[in-house]
C-alpha cells in the first residue's frame, strides 16, 4: 500500500507541475526548466511554433532529447503545457518517446496518463515503446494509464501491443496493479485479454490477494458485477479461488 500511494503522490506532483506550465496558456518561461542555452532557444522555438528555427538549432547542434528540472524532457514538457505542433516537430527532429525524463519517466508513460489521448497517439504513431520501461519501478505506460484511471489509454495501449503480463521490479502485473487499485472492470478484461491469472510478484501473491479483499457489500453494482464476473471466469479456468472470494 505504501507503494500505491508513493505512486499517487506522484501523478498529485505531475498535476501541480501541469497547472504551473499551463496557468498562463502558453507563455511559459522556458529558463524556469532548463538550463542550457542551446535547449532553452529550442524550448523557446517550440513556444512561437517556429518550425524552420527549431530546424536551425537542432541542425546547429541543439538536442531534441535535452532535459532540464527533475529530467524534463522538451517532449514532456510540451506535453505538459499542452503543446501538440511543436511536440510533433520536436519528434521528428529525433526526439525519443521513450528517453529518460522527468522523474524517472519517459513521454510515453507521461502521455499515458491523460485525458487527451492525442498525446500517447502521436507517440505511438511515430514508434513509442507501449512497452517501454521507466526508470523508477521499470513499468511500462499501461501502468501509469491505469493509475490515472485512463480507460481509453488502456484500450490503445493493449490495441498497439502492450505487454498484459509486463511485470515490474516487484514482479507486479498490470493485473495485479488492477487488482491493488480496485479496478474490477480491467481486471476482468485483462483476465478475458489473456492475462496469467496465476502470475505472482515477488512476495508470493497473485492478483486474487488484492482483488478479493473489498468487503462484496461496499462495491457498488457495477464493480460487484465485474467481481461475480472474475469468479466465474476464474472457475471456468479451473483455478481455485482465494477464500475471500466467498464472503
Amino acid at each position: 500500500m505504501k507503494r500505491i500511494g508513493t505512486i499517487f503522490l506522484a501523478i498529485l506532483l505531475m498535476v501541480i507541475v501541469v497547472g504551473m506550465l499551463t496557468a498562463n496558456g502558453r507563455q511559459v518561461d522556458p529558463e524556469e526548466y532548463f538550463a542550457d542555452p542551446q535547449t532553452i532557444a529550442l524550448a523557446e522555438a517550440m513556444l512561437s511554433g517556429d518550425t524552420s528555427r527549431m530546424e536551425e538549432l537542432v541542425g546547429a547542434g541543439a538536442d531534441p532529447n535535452a532535459r532540464g528540472t527533475d529530467g524534463m524532457s522538451l517532449a514532456e514538457w510540451e506535453i505538459m503545457r499542452e503543446g501538440r505542433s511543436a511536440l510533433r516537430t520536436l519528434l521528428r527532429l529525433g526526439a525519443d518517446p521513450a528517453a529518460p525524463g522527468w522523474h524517472g519517466g519517459t513521454a510515453m508513460h507521461l502521455a499515458a496518463q491523460y485525458q487527451n489521448d492525442s498525446y500517447l497517439r502521436l507517440l505511438v504513431e511515430v514508434g513509442g515503446d507501449v512497452d517501454a520501461a521507466d526508470g523508477r519501478m521499470a513499468r511500462s505506460p499501461i501502468f501509469n494509464a491505469l493509475m490515472a484511471r485512463r480507460p481509453d489509454n488502456v484500450r490503445f495501449l493493449l490495441e498497439h501491443g502492450a505487454t498484459l503480463d509486463f511485470a515490474d521490479r516487484n514482479g507486479v502485473t498490470p493485473l495485479q496493479l488492477a487488482a491493488r487499485i480496485n479496478d474490477f472492470d480491467h481486471v476482468l478484461q485483462f483476465l478475458q485479454f489473456g492475462a496469467d491469472p496465476l502470475a505472482s510478484d515477488r512476495g508470493g501473491a497473485t492478483f486474487q490477494s488484492a482483488i478479493f479483499s473489498s468487503d462484496p457489500d461496499l462495491l457498488h453494482p457495477g464493480a460487484l458485477a465485474a467481481r461475480n464476473g472474475i469468479i466465474a471466469f476464474l472457475e471456468a479456468e479451473g483455478i481455485p479461488l482465494d477464500p475471500k472470494a466467498r464472503r
